[in-house]
């Protein structure tokens, strides 16, 4: 005879989310264990005729059910731990660190964001005469060393003039 693993309680598709809820999130006067027995072994062992006294006084007596509202999330050894949970705490350590992060990397940018600026601007005015280049000559290479000489003529000849 070959033995069935049984399924958990919250992996069966029939237990809709209230269900778990009660399963997992109520207390009562009986243990898991025979919680588990009274829902799931006590339908099977009925069918097949074996019934303890036990199962017989805990299906006719009705479980007395106690609904705890839970206000403060507990740890395993029974501490509150309110909103500065372990996790949480961590999560706030490493968005700091993050922070601290990316303002050093913004001092260290800042000496260049006037160039990059100045550069983004250039680009901006002198990317259709590159285009217009490209177009004409079909040759990306080309036009791409024409406008970087005729940029560099542009910023660096009035230079020559004041000196």
């Amino acid at each position: 005879m070959t033995s069935r693993k049984q399924k958990s309680p919250a992996d069966s598709p029939q237990m809709n989310y209230m269900e778990r809820h009660l399963r997992f999130n109520c207390r009562d006067d009986r243990s898991t264990r025979s919680r588990r027995l009274t829902r799931h072994a006590a339908a099977s062992e009925e069918r097949n005729g074996v019934r303890s006294p036990r199962q017989a006084a805990m299906k006719t007596a009705a479980p007395q059910v106690r609904y705890v509202v839970v206000e403060q999330e507990t740890s395993d050894d029974g501490n509150a731990e309110g909103w500065f949970s372990r996790e949480r705490s961590l999560a706030l350590a490493l968005v700091g660190l993050l922070a601290i992060c990316f303002y050093i990397c913004y001092l260290m940018a800042l000496p260049f964001l006037s160039a990059i600026a100045w550069a983004g601007a250039l680009a901006l005015v002198v990317y259709p005469l590159h285009a217009r280049l490209e177009k004409r000559w079909q040759r990306p290479n080309l036009a791409a060393a024409v406008t970087v000489a005729l940029v560099a003529t542009a910023v660096v000849g009035p230079l020559f003039l004041i000196l």
